[in-house]
């Protein structure tokens, strides 16, 4: 009897341990599927000029749709996490503008679980060089008709002339599941500022 109960509770520790790795897994492959979303959905707001609601009026916004990304600290002071925002990019001057940080231009959010460890977000410029990362935070805009895509570190507030960034022309995003392995890779999105479409790297 005692050796029965002691197979049955190894083979209950086996299958929640399993369970757990497919559950965290799956969240994790949701959050790569929302990142993507998110991006692709303004590339299309973009094209297709989509009209913004502004409060009182609908209103076609002339520079088209961005997202707004950050890296944050993870609660757990070991990992870190962060936040998508989706927003329509009614004006670009002025400091008071931060339209993915206020009700202007804002329409979607999505915070990344704590499953997901945000790893890094790095630029690059035109000559392939790494530049460096002011405060874990970028832009992508998305300019009618053609998506023209704009990408920028530093976005304190959209600016009035692309001189007040620190312009990139490539984008990684990277992400890997908290408790997955250390020496498994982080899985890539990348965003080039010329084709404009993000693709998933393993």
């Amino acid at each position: 009897m005692v050796i029965v109960i002691t197979i049955i509770g190894i083979l209950f520790t086996i299958g929640g341990s399993t369970y757990r790795n497919q559950r965290n897994q799956f969240q994790f492959n949701d959050s790569l599927t929302k990142t993507l979303e998110i991006i692709k959905t303004a590339r299309n707001y973009a094209i297709t000029s989509r009209a913004y609601w502004n409060g009182a009026t609908s209103e076609i916004p002339k520079e088209g749709y961005g997202v707004y990304i950050e890296r944050t600290a993870h609660p757990n002071g070991t990992d870190n996490t962060g936040r998508l925002v989706l927003f329509a990019n009614t004006s670009t001057s002025g400091t008071a503008n931060n339209q993915y940080d206020n009700n202007e231009g804002f329409e979607e959010e999505y915070l990344l679980p704590l499953d997901t460890n945000f790893v890094g977000l790095i630029g690059y410029d035109s000559n392939g060089a790494v530049v460096p990362t002011p405060n874990n935070k970028v832009v992508i805009l998305f300019r009618p008709p053609l998506a023209d895509v704009f990408m920028a570190y530093n976005p304190t507030a959209l600016p009035s002339t692309p001189d007040d960034v620190l312009e990139i022309t490539d984008l990684e995003i990277q992400l890997k599941r908290v408790g997955a392995p250390a020496t498994s890779p982080a899985t890539v999105i990348k965003m080039n500022r010329i084709s404009g479409f993000p693709e998933i790297e393993l």
